[in-house]
């Protein structure tokens, strides 16, 4: 059948087969994950399922509690990309919401991604800057690894975007870019291209529950940053990857010398033009 279908496109093939694999290997996985953590595989494959990880929960569904994976007690989902899933959690240890971040569990297999995650964290964790979230922790449980952040519950700015559409003032818009361009100056300055500037990674920090134009905005997610200067400047993988309605020219034509903090700038001005 897959010779009838692929033809002689053996690269088509042979992704087949991985994605074959993966399919066949993903319950094995689940059962190793649960044993790790020393719960039931079974529960454990629906709670995985159920909370979205390997399922399909709708966004910012709340249900009660979702499940618990280690210290972490599963309240919502409230974001889904092509690297991850985000949830509110609370640690029940420290007593404090955060924002829980796993890799999708397709993922999990690849240890190039496993690094990508990882690598996210450590750049995420070594910033100090009042518009940056802040990493709480990275770790492992069993085969799955977390990135838990601190929690803001105003959303995230596309969400605020659909719900005030523009044009606003402009003193309001340059008022509001002006800390976002003092963000990614600062990562630039630690050597670090965000690479993946947009709406959607910018979290909000509400100031005030009666004025919705009052907020702190809090950049996050670093999962295709590029460090470019350094002994890490060899992430050639990130090159490829972004969101195409904020990308530089130069990125999208993937042209690695030329990607940097230019690129980050031109995706700010995109945002401010959206505004």
């Amino acid at each position: 059948m897959l010779d009838e279908r692929c033809g002689a496109d053996d690269g088509l093939k042979s992704e087949v087969f991985r994605l074959l694999e993966l399919d066949r290997s993903r319950g094995n996985f689940l059962d190793r994950f649960a044993s790790a953590v020393g719960a039931d595989p079974g529960e454990t494959a629906k709670t995985l399922q159920s909370i979205g990880i390997a399922g399909s929960l709708a966004l910012d569904s709340v249900v009660g509690t979702l499940g618990q994976i280690g210290r972490f007690e599963l309240r919502k989902l409230v974001g889904r990309g092509g690297m991850g899933n985000v949830f509110l959690a609370q640690d029940m240890e420290l007593q404090r919401p955060v924002a829980l971040k796993f890799p999708r569990i397709e993922r999990l297999t690849s240890e190039e991604e496993r690094e990508r995650f990882f690598r996210e964290a450590r750049l995420s964790a070594k910033f100090n800057h009042p518009n940056l979230v802040t990493v709480y922790e990275v770790g492992v449980l069993g085969q799955m690894c977390f990135i838990a952040s601190e929690w803001f519950d105003g959303g995230d700015f596309a969400a605020w975007l659909e719900k005030h559409p523009g044009p606003h003032n402009p003193r309001w818009c340059a008022e509001l870019v002006r800390p976002l361009a003092r963000a990614i100056a600062y990562c630039h300055d630690q050597g670090v291209a965000h690479l993946d500037l947009k709406p959607v990674n910018i979290t909000l920090a509400m100031e005030s529950e009666q004025d919705p134009m009052k907020f702190r905005p809090m950049l996050t997610d670093f999962s295709i940053a590029r460090v470019f200067e350094g002994e890490l400047s060899q992430t050639n993988f990130s090159m490829l990857l972004g969101t195409p309605l904020y990308m530089a020219p130069e990125q999208a034509a993937c042209d690695r010398d030329s990607i940097g903090p230019q690129s980050d700038v031109y995706a700010l001005g995109v945002v401010l033009h959206e505004l």
